[in-house]
This record gives structure tokens, C-alpha cells and sequence, in this order.
């Protein structure tokens, strides 16, 4: 994903940072409507895994399957609705759905042979695989008595091809609401495998799905039954008698398990094996108008071959009352199981309808038996609407919850995926960004580095050049003077005095053989330490001076192998230049003493002589001594002059030596 993808909208309003909120804001948004659904209260199935049809090993690619299952409506049904649940994969530790037909058709008609009232086609394509969750085709509105669903094309699993279903639901419209009327109907179908207790023909309509109960979102608690009786007889009966309030026809009952108390799953927890029900109109039960003896679903049962089951799925089941009339109904339960040493009768809510009406819900209810109750029995919790704390709800409006659930985590894994994808691209795009700032950055670091390199060449050359221009001057300057000086000594050849013309011109002559070989010297070196410094000061007095007076030259300290930046090593050097001039021309000196001291940093150099000295307070009239104390101020040094008459003069040159690494000090 790419910032293009978010910018292609158009506008700011995709720019990345404000598309991340928007997502994040539809992601809270589906959370809370995703609050206000049925949750999906997937089970895995220990039995009545649902209805499984035969294997087929297809020899074509285009070869139908074939099969099908038909219902027959008890009696003309207005269709609103059909559901079917997918089985769930008995042999997966995932809950994912199984063998749900790929390419099918369900048709309605009024009569078997006849022609059809209503067709759903989904042979075109392969059906999507629906998962956990009910397949529902809703907005239905007309009357039938059979359906039938067809089944072109199933999964395939190793060469063999099949088809599974949990349950089909079908949704019929009542004065106060809708109704599945689906366990009501005969069955019908091709060739099925059958592998009781977990797959059976039976098990297309009997109300347990995969799907769970059909409960809401609203909570409340303690909302079940739990019954505890001191001690433990397999006689125990426990009667539970529901007061309608007038006489009312009833169709069924239906009997809700309980959570335990620990929270534990366990399976029927608290079901009796067995139940008898009875309905009165009169309030001391003693003309029953209709009995039934009821054998559980989840009771021990044998089939065929004598091998008992006992279920371990936690479900729901119904009786029919088949329309008896009465306004009492009492139903007795024994054959109570053991909990922890004592009897035990749990039910989450037992519901008596009457076509889609609950008639029991929020009734008088009374539980009578002739056992010690542990504690409070709170018979009310068995009318109350819930189970496990949660409200029953209508069986459609629970189908069409969970399908809205479906629909919606669908579009809530999508945004996930996508805010993850953007918050990576993002994050990657925060990445490249301060990399590339960080690059940014070098680079100006690595061009102002080199920037300041070139001007040091560039400066390093213009010094070079400024040496050289200054070579040129003084070397010309003083062939000129050398000119000049024998010109007029020609002159003067015939005079006696000429002692003094003779002196100047040879002192001119040293300091121009001096000043080439130093010039020579520092155009070839690219660097200058400080013991070459002291070298070259040594050599020059003792070209100037040598021949005119002792020259005595001391070194003091350890000279580091620290550069000498060119700028403080030219005004150096024409210092000490100026000073061994001024000392062979004026001192009439015949012994100088020359002493470089390295203190660290720190350089010293200092000049005295035995000669005539000179006034102090003439010194501003000297342009000499002027021109040396101005070079030492320009390299941050300090000059020092003592002089008297017939007491020689002293010249004390200090500053600080740093490295261009180092800066040089101020």
C-alpha cells in the first residue's frame, strides 16, 4: 500500500495521517454496533452434528451431485424467511463450517409434483463459504406446504463428494411474530449417511444448531434455576407448577439448560431423565386434561445395536402439547442427578408456548417437592426470559442478528487488515523519512566539511601565494638595494669610507639567501611542525648573524609534533625577521642570545643582546619595533621590549601554538 493509494481520493482528506483516523473511527464504529448484536455463541458439537449426505466420487467435473432433503409443512405456511446453519467441522480444533453445498436450489410449491411458488437459485457460482454463521434469504412473502432444497455441486474431501447442514430454519409470519416452523415438518431426502448420535435425518430440524441459543445481547443476574436437595435418592421427584393466569392453549414446552454455579461446562448440567407434564384448569390439579410422558433428547438412550449414548452436547429442547387447553400446568421431573453429593435440578428457563406467544413468561410459578432445598430455590428465575444472563429472543430476529454479526466482522477484519497495512506503510514512510533527513544531513555536514576543506585550500594557497608575493618583494627589494649599493659603492671606490656601504649591502645579501632558502624550504612542506619551526629560526641567525657577532640558540621544553598554522608561522617568521635585522644593523652587539621555550601550547621566543641598547621612550618612533608588536597582536601573541642605553635590548615573544583541529587561540 502506497501513499498514492490514499492521496488517488482526491483532496486532503486522504492524506495518510486523516485516512488512519478514519479508519480507526469506522473500526469503533463497527465495534459498537457489533455490541448491540446477538452474540455468536459457537458450540462444538459432541452430537447431532446436523444432517450429512451420502459420498458421491465424481467421474466428471460437470457431474451433479444429486441430492436433496424435502419438508412438508404441517399445514399451509406464509414464508418470510429461510435460514440454514453450517455444520461445524467435528474433526477440526478451528470452528469452521463443513461440507456447506456449493451450488444449490430450493424450491416451495403447494403440493408435491406441482409446479413452483417460489425458486432460489445458486447454481450460477459457488456459494461463498459462509463460516460459523446462518445463511439467511429473507424478504420472502408467500404461502407453501413442501420445500425443497437441491444440491448440484458439494465439497470434495479426498475424491468424495458430499454435502452437511446443521439445521434449515423456516420463518413463518404469526399475529404477534415469527415462528420456525421447520421441527414441525415431516422430512424427506436422497441417500444420507447416517452415524447416529452425530449425524442423522432427524437432525435437519431439531432445533440445535451449531449457532448455540438463540439469546440477545441484554443481561441480567442470576438468572437461572438451580435446585440443590440435601442427600441423594434415585426417587426424588421435584414438581414445578406454572399459573397462567386464564385458560390458554398451548402448542409446547421448552426447556432451556443452565449454566452450573462454578461456571464449569457441563454438558445437560442438572436435567432430569425424566419429565412428566400435565395440564389442569382447575387449581387443585386434580382433573388433568392432558398428560404426556416426555423422553428427553439428552437422556441415555440405545439405537439398534443395543449401544448406549448419552449426549454431551448442551442443548435446548421441546415438547409438543399438541394444542391442549388449560390455564395450570404441572410438570414433574425424577430421575434428578448428583451434584456433589446432593440432588440436582438445574434448568436455564422452561417457556410454555402458544403458536409464537410465550404464555409462561413472568407467570406465577411454585416449586413443590418433598426433599430439603440446600437454600433459596428462586423458582421466579424459570419464567424470568434469560438463560445464562442473557434474554431469549425470537428465533428469527437471533438469525438475522447473527447474520448482521457475520456481515459486520467481516468488514471489521477488512478495516483491521487495512489500518495495519497503513500503519505500516506509514511507519515505513516515517522510516524513509528520517533516513532521508538523516541522509539530508550528511550530506549538508559532509558539504559544509568539505566546503571549509576547500577553503582551507583555497586559504592555505592564497598564504602560499601571499609567501610568494612576499618572497618576490623582499628578494626584489633587496636585489634592488644589492643594486643599488654597488652602484654607488662603484662611485665611491675612490673614497676611504666605505666600510659602512660595504656592511649594509652584505647583510642585505644574507637575509635574501636566507629568506629563498626558507621560502623554498615551506612551498615544498605541506605541513610545518614546531621542531622545524625551530630549526629554520636557528638557520636564519645564524646566516644573518654569524659572521657578525656569537650567536648563542637555546631550546627549552619538549617541541611537540604540533602543526604551526601557516598564518602565525608567516608573521612569526617576519617578526624574527625584523628583530635579527634591527640586532645586526643597529645593536652593535657582539653576542645575541636566542632562547625558544615550548610550555605546552605556549611558545616563547626570546631575543637579547649585548649591544648599545637603545631609549624606551623613543620606541613609537621606531617603525620596526612598531611593525613586530602589530604582528604579535595579529596571532593573538604578545611582544616584550626592554632596552636601555649601553645595556643591549631584550625582545620577549609569546603566544599560544594550536592546530587547526584545535583552533587557534583567539
Amino acid at each position: 500500500m502506497i501513499w498514492g493509494e490514499y492521496l488517488s481520493g482526491g483532496g486532503t482528506s486522504y492524506f495518510p495521517y486523516r485516512k488512519l483516523a478514519e479508519v480507526k473511527s469506522e473500526i469503533t464504529s463497527l465495534e459498537a454496533e457489533l455490541a448491540k448484536l446477538p452474540e455468536r455463541h459457537v458450540r462444538w458439537m459432541g452430537e447431532r452434528f446436523g444432517y450429512h449426505s451420502a459420498f458421491s466420487r465424481p467421474t466428471q467435473d460437470d457431474e451433479v451431485l444429486g441430492e436433496w432433503v424435502e419438508l412438508k409443512f404441517n399445514r399451509v405456511t406464509p414464508v418470510v424467511a429461510l435460514a440454514l446453519a453450517p455444520a461445524v467441522n467435528p474433526e477440526s480444533d478451528r470452528k469452521e463450517s463443513y461440507g456447506f453445498p456449493r451450488r444449490f436450489r430450493i424450491e416451495f410449491r403447494m403440493k408435491r409434483g406441482g409446479d413452483p411458488v417460489y425458486v432460489i437459485d445458486c447454481t450460477e457460482e459457488d456459494f461463498p463459504d459462509p463460516g460459523i454463521a446462518p445463511v439467511i434469504f429473507d424478504g420472502l412473502d408467500f404461502d407453501a406446504r413442501f420445500m425443497k432444497i437441491y444440491v448440484d455441486r458439494g465439497q470434495i474431501t479426498d475424491g468424495m463428494e458430499f454435502f452437511a447442514l446443521s439445521e434449515i430454519y423456516v420463518i413463518e409470519k404469526r399475529e404477534v411474530g415469527f415462528d420456525n416452523i421447520a421441527p414441525y415438518s415431516r422430512r424427506y431426502n436422497s441417500r444420507f449417511f447416517e452415524s447416529y448420535p452425530y449425524w442423522d435425518e432427524r437432525f435437519i430440524s431439531d432445533r440445535n444448531s451449531s449457532l448455540g441459543l438463540p439469546l440477545g445481547t441484554e443481561q441480567k443476574n442470576n438468572t437461572d434455576f438451580i435446585g440443590e436437595f440435601a442427600g441423594y435418592r434415585d426417587d426424588n421427584k421435584v414438581q414445578i407448577v406454572f399459573d397462567l393466569g386464564r385458560e390458554q392453549t398451548l402448542g409446547r414446552a421448552t426447556f432451556y439448560p443452565a449454566m452450573p454455579k462454578t461456571g464449569m461446562l457441563l454438558p445437560h448440567f442438572g436435567y432430569p431423565n425424566e419429565i412428566y407434564i400435565e395440564v389442569f384448569n382447575d387449581p387443585e390439579l386434580t382433573r388433568p386434561l392432558y398428560r404426556m410422558d416426555v423422553v428427553p433428547d439428552y437422556k441415555v438412550r440405545s439405537y439398534k445395536d443395543g449401544i448406549s449414548y448419552r449426549p454431551v452436547t448442551d442443548m435446548f429442547f421441546a415438547a409438543p402439547l399438541e394444542d391442549a387447553r388449560g390455564r395450570y400446568v404441572r410438570i414433574t421431573t425424577s430421575g434428578l442427578q448428583s451434584y456433589e453429593e446432593n440432588s440436582v435440578l438445574a434448568f436455564g428457563e422452561i417457556i410454555l408456548w402458544g403458536g409464537d406467544k410465550n404464555l409462561s413468561n413472568g407467570c406465577r410459578v411454585a416449586v413443590q417437592t418433598s426433599m430439603q432445598p440446600m437454600g433459596p430455590l428462586h423458582p421466579e428465575r424459570l419464567v424470568d426470559g434469560y438463560v445464562n444472563s442473557l434474554k431469549i429472543i425470537n428465533t428469527y430476529d437471533w438469525l438475522k442478528g447473527l447474520e448482521k454479526r457475520n456481515q459486520l466482522e467481516r468488514e471489521l477484519a477488512d478495516k483491521e487488515q487495512q489500518l495495519t497495512r497503513l500503519e505500516n506503510t506509514m511507519a515505513k514512510s516515517w522510516k524513509a523519512l528520517v533516513t532521508g533527513i538523516l541522509i539530508v544531513i550528511a550530506l549538508t555536514v559532509a558539504l559544509v566539511i568539505t566546503s571549509l576543506k576547500i577553503a582551507g585550500i583555497r586559504s592555505m594557497r592564497a598564504v602560499r601565494e601571499q609567501i610568494s608575493r612576499d618572497l618576490h618583494d623582499d628578494v626584489g627589494c633587496n636585489i634592488g638595494t644589492l643594486s643599488l649599493g654597488i652602484s654607488n659603492l662603484q662611485e665611491e671606490l675612490a673614497s676611504s669610507d666605505y666600510s659602512h656601504d660595504i656592511k649594509d649591502l652584505y647583510l642585505v645579501t644574507q637575509e635574501t639567501a636566507a629568506a629563498l632558502e626558507e621560502a623554498v624550504f615551506f612551498t615544498n612542506q605541506g605541513e610545518i611542525l614546531i621542531a622545524d619551526l625551530a630549526v629554520r629560526l636557528e638557520e636564519r641567525a645564524r646566516i644573518i648573524l654569524g659572521d657578525l657577532m656569537k650567536v648563542n640558540f637555546t631550546v627549552s621544553g619538549v617541541l611537540s609534533k604540533r602543526p604551526v598554522d601557516f598564518i602565525v608561522r608567516r608573521h612569526l617568521f617576519l617578526f624574527f625577521k625584523e628583530a635579527l635585522h634591527n640586532c645586526a644593523k643597529h645593536s652593535h652587539a657582539t653576542q645575541v642570545d636566542i632562547n625558544l621555550e615550548m610550555d605546552g601550547s605556549k611558545l616563547s621566543i626570546r631575543v637579547s643582546d649585548n649591544g648599545q641598547g637603545f631609549d624606551m621612550k623613543s620606541l613609537k618612533r621606531i617603525s620596526g619595533l612598531k611593525n613586530m608588536a602589530t604582528r604579535a597582536s595579529r596571532v593573538g601573541g604578545h611582544l616584550d621590549v626592554q632596552s636601555a642605553p649601553g645595556q643591549g635590548t631584550v625582545l620577549d615573544f609569546r603566544l599560544a601554538i594550536y592546530s587547526r583541529r584545535e583552533g587557534r587561540l583567539k
